[in-house]
């Protein structure tokens, strides 16, 4: 994982972000608004040790199929529930990625199959 450049408090000093952070800290958002933050973060935090909890308790495999049935249903709630929803060209582009992504993760499979079956090759050589 890289390191983060040491010019980013630079750069956010120079867009102006932390005259915006002063004026947030100035106008600050209602009491009201915390419970539905509270909540937004503690749905996250359970949806991420769910994650885990999944990944530990399902092979590989079954996991990838999950996620990609996942990506599938948020894609239909999104059509079935808002009306502003992405044209025709760009859910097929959503599938299209979908799509590929089970595709690669199949040929990581191939290549990891390819590399064990090398491994007891070389090992049945020597």
């Amino acid at each position: 994982m890289p390191s983060p450049s040491p010019r980013r408090p630079f750069a956010s000093l120079l867009s102006g972000e932390l005259a915006a952070l002063r004026d947030a800290w100035a106008d600050p958002p209602p009491a009201s608004a915390a419970l539905p933050v509270a909540v937004t973060c503690v749905l996250g935090m359970a949806i991420s040790f769910a994650g885990w909890a999944t990944r530990s308790a399902i092979s590989a495999t079954s996991f990838t199929v999950l996620g990609v049935a996942c990506k599938l249903a948020t894609v239909a709630i999104n059509l079935l529930v808002w009306d502003h929803h992405a044209s025709g060209v760009a859910q097929l582009a959503i599938l299209l990625c979908i799509f590929g992504s089970v595709l690669y993760q199949q040929s990581a499979q191939a290549d990891s199959d390819a590399a064990r079956e090398r491994l007891k090759n070389a090992s049945t050589i020597s």
